[in-house]
């Protein structure tokens, strides 16, 4: 005889799961994950997406799997709003001349359409 066929259930199996936020308040949850307990590191508690009146989650970086620190060792500081401050504090006379060598480009390129039609 041949193996009859199982059917596999319409609807999937849930487990129940304890969800731990980044405050530490906790809630039951139905789920099809095995996992009991899942942590969650961003949440709607430590969001500025979520929270966008608090003043302390503003300027939090969080660098949990150490890639901003390997980009900022790779590349500096440069591509930061903090670091480009500095930057200017420290090459005052370079970001001037700099900035205006882009203005005199983006005139040079406004102008270029309006020269070809004359």
């Amino acid at each position: 005889r041949h193996a009859s066929l199982l059917r596999r259930p319409k609807r999937p199996y849930t487990f129940t799961q304890m969800i731990t936020l980044s405050d530490g308040s906790t809630f039951m949850h139905r789920t099809t994950s095995p996992q009991p307990i899942y942590k969650t590191t961003r949440d709607t508690k430590n969001s500025i997406m979520w929270n966008p009146s608090s003043q302390k989650l503003l300027n939090v970086e969080e660098d949990e799997a150490g890639r901003l620190k390997r980009f900022r060792k790779r590349f500096g500081r440069g591509f930061d709003i903090e670091g480009a401050d500095e930057a200017e504090e420290v090459n005052g006379a370079a970001v001037t001349e700099t900035s205006q060598h882009d203005e005199s480009l983006l005139d040079l390129i406004a102008g270029y359409g309006q020269e070809t039609e004359k």
